[in-house]
């Protein structure tokens, strides 16, 4: 009885460091959504473009998410550990077949990843296959 009893509390103790793990992630890497926004940018892709409000010190990551979760703008994409998020499809752009997508802030391309570029109110993006 008693080794199962600490068979037990060592999966309760996995369990629980995983959920510390997965809520402390949470947190970490998604916006507040209750944040109301102190500036705006300007954002277009594919001939759609949209206002882009955002919290002060938010990165560009950050008010893409709030925009979709707003349901006013669409992307996909993959998040890589070290580098980032990579945008893979926002509007009705595609990165398909060698063709890659890049940003372009206040039309210069950019020289960070959306994860790492702080918005300024007024910047205007604008998205490009290439």
């Amino acid at each position: 009885m008693k080794k199962y009893f600490k068979k037990f509390i060592f999966v309760l103790l996995v369990v629980f460091a995983f959920s510390i793990f997965i809520f402390g992630f949470r947190t970490q890497y998604l916006p507040e959504k209750t944040i109301s926004p102190a500036a705006s940018a300007t954002i277009s892709a594919g001939g759609t473009t949209i206002d882009l409000p955002f919290p002060a010190g938010a990165t560009l990551y950050e008010a893409m998410f709030l925009a979709r979760e707003a349901g006013t703008l669409s992307f996909a994409g993959k998040n890589y550990p070290i580098l980032g998020f990579f945008v893979t499809d926002i509007g009705d752009l595609h990165a398909t077949g060698g063709e890659n997508l890049f940003y372009y802030i206040n039309g210069e391309e950019a020289l960070v990843g959306v994860s790492t570029l702080s918005l300024k109110d007024g910047d205007v993006i604008e998205w490009k296959l290439k």
